[in-house]
Order: structure tokens, then sequence, then C-alpha cells
């Protein structure tokens, strides 16, 4: 999952979002989801996080509750399960899998 965030931005949408660092990857993003904030605006946040739900498989409200309480993605996992946003089912089949994004 080594690509350039900007450079995918570049190449899917129009409306580019001047304030993400041309060396963020999806990599980074997946470690630390705050940083999708780096002066990004919202719509900019959704589209990344959609992209990494795409291709992980993971649901993106785990991606969204790790960024909106800066946390790991294991942690926005149990946030989402607790506020109702996945059910238990999906939290017991996404928390397996994130052990490989660690």
């Amino acid at each position: 999952m080594k690509r350039f965030v900007k450079k995918w931005l570049e190449d899917n949408f129009d409306d580019l979002d001047q304030c993400i660092s041309p060396t963020l990857t999806f990599e980074d993003v997946m470690r630390k989801p705050s940083l999708a904030n780096s002066g990004s605006e919202s719509v900019t946040r959704e589209r990344i996080f959609g992209e990494l739900s795409d291709c992980t498989g993971l649901p993106y409200d785990v991606f969204y509750y790790a960024w909106l309480d800066e946390t790991s993605l294991e942690g926005g996992c149990k946030i989402a399960w607790e506020r109702g946003y996945i059910t238990e089912k999906v939290y017991n089949e996404t928390m397996p899998k994130l052990a490989k994004f660690s």
C-alpha cells in the first residue's frame, strides 16, 4: 500500500486539497489516521478513509473513529462498535485483521 495520497487525489479528483503533503502515503495514514487531518478538508479525509476501506476491506468507521479520537485503528474499531456504528459480528471479524496493519 505504498501509494502517495496526494498523487491518488490528483488522479481521481479535480478539486484537490493543497494542504496534503506530497510525501504522505496511505501506509502512513494506516499507522496514524490523524495524519489525514494535516490541514485537509473533511471531504478529503472522507475520500482517504473511503479508499483505505475499499483497499483493506476494513469498515470506514474504523478509520473515522481512530481519526476522531486520535487513537489506533484498534481503538477506532472499539469506539465504532461501542457507539453502534458497526455490529459485534463486524467488530469480532475486524479486530484480528487489524493486527496485520499495526
